[in-house]
Formats: C-alpha cells, sequence, structure tokens
C-alpha cells in the first residue's frame, strides 16, 4: 500500500510537470502554437522571443514554482501518508518525476521544454541555500566575462560541489551530477560544455559518482521511452511506432 501511495505522489508530480505553461499561454495570448514559432520550444525562452518579456517572466515564474511545489509541498504530503526512511531519496525521486512531466508532457505528445527552469525550482525545493550559492556564482561570472553559456557550465558545477562541502545526502549529490549532465545533453549548454562538464564533475567529485549519475540518466530516458511506447500502442496502435523519431539522434 505504501508504495502505491508512493507512486500516486510521483504519477501526480509528472501530471503537474506535464501542464504546458507556455503552450496555454500561447494559445490564450495569441492563439497561437508556440512549437510552430520560435524555436519550437515549450518554454520559457521561447515565450519570451515569441508572445513577449511579461509573458515569458510569468511563465518561467509557474515553471519554477511547479518545480518547488512538487519537491516539498507534495513530497511532504504523501510522505505524511506514508512515512518513508529516506525522505530525501524521495524529493529526489518527486524532482525526476516533474521534471520529466515538463520534458516529456503527456498533454503535448510528449514533446516538451528543456526543463531548465522546472530543474531550479527542485533545486530550490531540495537544498535553497545551496541553489541561491550557484545562482551567485552564476551572476559573477557572467558579469565578469558576459557568457551565459560558461557561466550556466561553472555554476551548474558549482552547485554539486558545495552540496558536498556542506555535507548533502549522497542521492542529492547523485541527482545533481545527472541533472547537469541531462541538461547538457539537452543541448542545453552546448556540446563542448557538456562534455567540459562532464570531465570537471570527474576529476572533482570522481568517476564513480559520474559513472552513477549517467547510469541514473541513461534508465530515466529508456524508461520514458518505454511509457511512451506503451502509451502510444493503448491509444493509437501499432502505427504510432512512426512518432518515435527523436530530434537530433
Amino acid at each position: 500500500m505504501t508504495v502505491i501511495i508512493l507512486s500516486l505522489g510521483a504519477l501526480g508530480s509528472y501530471l503537474i510537470g506535464s501542464m504546458p505553461t507556455a503552450y496555454i499561454f500561447g494559445k490564450t495570448l495569441k492563439g497561437i502554437d508556440i512549437r510552430e514559432f520560435g524555436s519550437g520550444n515549450v518554454g520559457a525562452t521561447n515565450t519570451f522571443r515569441v508572445i513577449g518579456r511579461f509573458p515569458g517572466i510569468i511563465v518561467l515564474l509557474i515553471d519554477i514554482v511547479k518545480g518547488y511545489v512538487c519537491a516539498t509541498y507534495i513530497a511532504n504530503f504523501f510522505m505524511y501518508i506514508a512515512p518513508v526512511t529516506r525522505p530525501e531519496l524521495y524529493r529526489v525521486f518527486i524532482g525526476m518525476a516533474v521534471i520529466a512531466g515538463h520534458n516529456w508532457p503527456v498533454f503535448l505528445k510528449f514533446k516538451g521544454g528543456k526543463g531548465v527552469a522546472t530543474s531550479a525550482g527542485v533545486v530550490i525545493g531540495l537544498i535553497p541555500k545551496i541553489f541561491w550559492l550557484g545562482f551567485l556564482v552564476w551572476l559573477i561570472i557572467f558579469s565578469v566575462t558576459g557568457y551565459i553559456s560558461l557561466a550556466s557550465i561553472v555554476a551548474s558545477m558549482s552547485i554539486p560541489i558545495f552540496t558536498l562541502f556542506f555535507g548533502e545526502p549522497l542521492e542529492i549529490v547523485v541527482f545533481l551530477c545527472a541533472l547537469c549532465i541531462s541538461l547538457g545533453n539537452l543541448d542545453v549548454y552546448g556540446p563542448l560544455t557538456t562534455a567540459f562538464t562532464a570531465s570537471m564533475i570527474s576529476r572533482i567529485l570522481g568517476n564513480g559518482i559520474l559513472i552513477f549519475s549517467r547510469i541514473a540518466y541513461r534508465v530515466l530516458s529508456i524508461a520514458y521511452r518505454v511509457v511512451r511506447i506503451v502509451f502510444h500502442i493503448i491509444c493509437r496502435g501499432e502505427k504510432s511506432f512512426a512518432l518515435f523519431n527523436f530530434e537530433g539522434e
């Protein structure tokens, strides 16, 4: 029974993450499908480009709140009903669920955003002090160099280091390493900075955590694809396999 209750928390978080904020704003404010304009991404950045600055800020804030609420209030609610021995591990699980919902929303045929804002909300919920330290690093690097990618890569590297320095649980350290690698694989930082991230995590935290983080990311990717295949088989039959083309593969 406990497993079912905790799984419902993950499912609820996935559905919350699946709410396509940018898509809703596009339809409501301009009557357009935002996926057909700009970068085609269902996220805050494309909302800035296509709809405007103010709607982009609202979408950004809502996506951050989605991650924060799931990693804190939703996780707390279900752990109150079904107590767990490792609450931080369950928070990480809930965080992965809401990020997966944003990136692969069930309401948009599993084609969503890149999960940067939602991931930020999850990190704020898990380790707020360390998030703001990472954000401070980002501001410093960006103000000195003027490069967003470089600031992002240094900030993302600093957060796992801060978690170790402040003695955060290992599951959070591994989750953050996997998150940095997965954001790079989604082409948030770009291929060169992604490789640099993996190299530096390996040097600083050790190959063991890096390898485990990569495995965690791959397991999540495989699980997502299995769920996607099952969903399309149920809803559309075998012809739906023609939809399973991944951009960039």
